[in-house]
């Protein structure tokens, strides 16, 4: 009874250290859990899931093109309005007017970003003497390239010109923040992104602080919009139709390089080609397109009314080169198909090919496909085979009926009409060359 009497303070002895052994480890367990967490809160919680790439890239999102677009629109509407109230509201009373500027001056601030805000130090009250002045502009995005900054907001760089007319343009840059999970948006303009950050291009590093979250007020929050293939082949087309009717440099340069080598060599002739179907260019118009994607890029073949191709090759969103028709350079569908085909086929192809130079006017590519002892024989130049074609062919339906074989020689029957009134018939001889090339003849009278 001694014995047990003495063992009893040993034994709580005993369990007072091992349950404080215990207690430590577990402390020193939640200590490293909460160094941990705290670890992962001061480097980002992406910063484990991820590495964030810090150079801008071609935005190849459509949906997220089409938000930043409406935002930049927004944002530009209300610019303007804030410089040209008079003529917006359609009054000379400077308390009306004073009042337009007092309320719009408030929405484009809330749509400011803070760095910018706080930078310049920018009021409502101020706003309008720190931008520069803008007439009633349309807004025209020609590039856009994104980073991600942090877990749901995106930085963009966003390019593009403001149209006061078709003759008075002046190109922008601006920088919008758009955060995902608020569902807002906030932009630094131009001025101040040129100052600070200068001429942004893709594969740039941008050095930005920004916050995980843009706070939501009356005026800097967006809509997903619906964005169809429809609406966006409409988009593009509408796109490249502005430029061929009021920036020819720049259509000339969204040309696919191989197609634009090739069929107009310089400038000079772009810009003569381009004068020649300015009034077919006012009123073209998109009726069909069709879809193709590979792996190097999205092509939309598209037709206008005039039955003139539109071939559009988009490597990002509004990123793309155009080829303006089906027989210059060999498309990879038309080649796969001619190879393929039988020789009638490929006489029939070729003749397709004809038709369409000579509906597009583009006597050149004719020419280059007569047979040279033909040439000789009955045009002393491309000037003179281009005045017979134009008196014979100009403005007029050319139809492809049949062809026969004769050895080597393909020959086939075309009936030229006029208001859909048969006119005219001739007799196309073709040899098929190597590849896809060929060459041609026809009688004359």
């Amino acid at each position: 009874m001694e014995k047990t009497k003495k063992m009893i303070p040993i034994l709580l002895i005993i369990v007072v250290v091992v349950i404080n052994v215990i207690v430590a480890i577990i402390i020193n367990n939640n200590n490293k859990e909460d160094n941990r967490y705290t670890l992962q809160k001061d480097v980002g919680l992406d910063a484990y899931e991820k590495e964030i790439d810090t150079k801008l890239k071609a935005v190849t999102n459509r949906t997220d093109f089409y938000v930043v677009k409406d935002c930049i629109g927004k944002y530009y509407s209300y610019y303007s309005i804030i410089f040209n109230a008079k003529d917006y509201y359609g009054t000379d009373d400077e308390t009306v007017i004073g009042k337009a500027e007092e309320e719009n001056s408030k929405v484009l601030y809330n749509m400011l970003d803070k760095e910018y805000t706080h930078y310049e130090n920018i009021t409502t009250s101020n706003i309008k003497s720190k931008l520069k002045k803008i007439e009633n502009v349309s807004v025209e995005i020609t590039e856009m390239y994104t980073v991600p900054k942090t877990k749901y907001v995106n930085v963009y760089v966003v390019k593009g010109n403001l149209k006061e007319n078709t003759t008075n343009i002046d190109q922008f840059q601006v920088i919008t923040k758009v955060d995902f999970a608020n569902r807002t948006f906030s932009i630094l303009p131009e001025e101040y992104v040129e100052e600070k950050y200068g001429v942004l291009t893709e594969g740039r590093d941008i050095d930005m602080n920004v916050s995980d979250s843009i706070e939501q007020n009356n005026n800097n929050t967006y809509q997903y919009p619906a964005v169809t293939d429809e609406t966006y082949v409409k988009d593009l087309f509408s796109n490249f139709r502005n430029k061929l009717l009021y920036d020819a440099t720049a259509a000339y340069n969204y040309l696919d390089e191989e197609y634009r080598d090739k069929k107009f060599g310089t400038i000079e002739q772009f810009n003569k080609y381009n004068k020649e179907n300015k009034e077919k260019q006012k009123t073209m118009q998109l009726t069909k397109y069709q879809k193709t994607i590979s792996d190097e890029y999205t092509e939309y073949v598209c037709i206008d009314q005039n039955n003139r191709y539109y071939i559009f090759r988009e490597t990002a969103v509004m990123d793309y080169s155009v080829i303006l028709d089906t027989y210059t350079i060999d498309l990879p569908q038309f080649t796969e198909k001619y190879n393929a085909a039988s020789a009638d086929e490929k006489a029939g192809m070729n003749i397709q090919k004809v038709i369409d130079a000579i509906n597009d006017s583009d006597y050149h590519y004719v020419y280059s496909k007569l047979d040279e002892t033909f040439k000789k024989s009955n045009f002393s130049s491309e000037d003179a085979f281009k005045k017979y074609a134009e008196q014979n062919f100009g403005n007029k339906q050319l139809e492809y009926e049949s062809s026969k074989q004769e050895g080597d020689l393909y020959i086939s029957d075309i009936t030229i009409k006029e208001n859909e009134t048969s006119i005219a018939q001739k007799k196309i001889i073709m040899k098929l060359l190597d590849g896809t090339d060929f060459v041609m003849s026809f009688n004359i009278n």
